[in-house]
């Protein structure tokens, strides 16, 4: 890893058995939490410091090249799979809230990246499709999802009803804002010359 500017080693030799990073080494992991932190804390700029935390994301946490190289971090991996889950998850809403489908949509991709088979992450794409009026990208996520979870069907059984509920739920909410625009489309019917009814008043005569 090199050296600092003073000289010491970025890892010093192990002490007891034990490596220890230098304490001018940064990562982007503390600065993730640190960033997260401070979105979960509903601050005047938390919406802001949720995104800086999910830019730092770029992929599976400790990822390796190799099998078995990082066995050790397991446990590490799952935590962080969760957390930046959630926060892409809060991000996502918030933008959501926000009516920005674009921004929700980035937030839940990054989400992903890190944490594959999370199904809210998937809810929120879905949301942000439909928000965004493109009723073939909420169907496309959907098939995203299953060819993701391919063929373990337990999976696709446990998140089937519920999301195929929002899925239904999403695809009614479209039929009917159609057929509101529909009916407020329809032409105004002419009333012709000699209907009583022409002028807004019953003729009498």
């Amino acid at each position: 890893l090199g050296r600092t500017p003073d000289g010491a080693r970025y890892l010093p030799d192990a002490r007891n058995g034990l490596y220890r990073l230098s304490d001018a080494v940064g990562l982007d992991w503390a600065r993730f939490q640190l960033l997260a932190a401070q979105g979960q804390r509903g601050s005047p700029h938390g919406t802001e410091a949720l995104h800086q935390a999910l830019e730092l994301v770029r992929g599976l946490p400790l990822e390796s090249p190799t099998s078995r190289s990082y066995e050790w971090a397991v446990v590490h991996r799952t935590e962080m799979e969760t957390v930046i889950a959630e926060t892409a998850e809060r991000l996502g809403l918030l933008y959501l809230d926000a009516g920005d489908p674009e921004r929700a949509n980035w937030a839940a991709r990054r989400g992903l990246a890190a944490s594959p088979y999370d199904e809210r992450l998937y809810r929120v794409l879905m949301r942000a499709a439909h928000a965004a009026g493109n009723p073939a990208g909420v169907e496309a996520v959907w098939q995203e999802l299953l060819t993701v979870l391919g063929a373990d069907l337990e999976l696709v059984a446990a998140l089937a009803e519920d999301l195929l509920a929002l899925l239904a739920n999403l695809q009614q909410g479209r039929a009917d804002a159609r057929h509101q625009r529909d009916e407020q489309q329809q032409p105004f019917q002419t009333i012709p010359e000699g209907n009583p009814l022409r002028g807004g008043r019953l003729r009498t005569d």
